[in-house]
């Protein structure tokens, strides 16, 4: 199902800049199972948040202002992706006046493993960061171990490399 939305969603034509922009950010929420982000209260888009986590001005988004090619994926997006109708039902359980214990518990535990799966995720980037790190001052310690070795070699010196455990003879 989700290959069949992102073949859709490339077929859509997208030459504006925040068309592209937009398209791009919907192929990382299909590929990572979300929704469009719902107004409080209502079952519309939010359009702020979408444009902001989408990566340009709000009012790309407006019938009026925006580009044909970024209003018409947005209608695409709405249609074929949805809204994330959880947020609404997770803004009415947390402002009643009276709130259901048990929508307020599935609440927190969805909250949890969200952020024990970030926490997972982070802890990973880290490590992937570190490892790279190493690898980049490894590469500038060789990088400026040859660049010395081609100024001795361009003022005439003979350079000989050799393993550490070649003996010299």
């Amino acid at each position: 199902m989700e290959q069949n939305k992102l073949t859709q969603l490339t077929l859509q034509t997208a030459k504006s800049n925040n068309a592209m922009k937009l398209v791009a950010f919907l192929k990382s929420a299909i590929e990572n199972g979300y929704k469009l982000p719902a107004r409080k209260n209502t079952l519309d888009v939010n359009k702020s948040l979408l444009a902001e986590l989408a990566g340009f001005d709000r009012q790309a988004l407006d019938e009026e202002r925006g580009a044909k090619d970024t209003i018409n994926i947005l209608n695409w997006a709405i249609e074929h992706i949805g809204l994330d109708s959880c947020l609404v039902h997770e803004s009415f359980v947390r402002q009643s006046d009276s709130p259901d214990l048990k929508a307020l518990k599935k609440i927190l535990d969805k909250q949890d493993k969200e952020i024990h799966r970030l926490e997972s995720l982070l802890l990973r980037a880290e490590a992937k960061n570190n490892s790279l790190v190493y690898e980049i001052k490894k590469l500038e310690r060789t990088l400026s171990q040859k660049n010395e070795a081609d100024a001795y070699i361009s003022s005439g010196y003979k350079i000989v490399l050799f393993d550490d455990f070649e003996e010299l003879s």
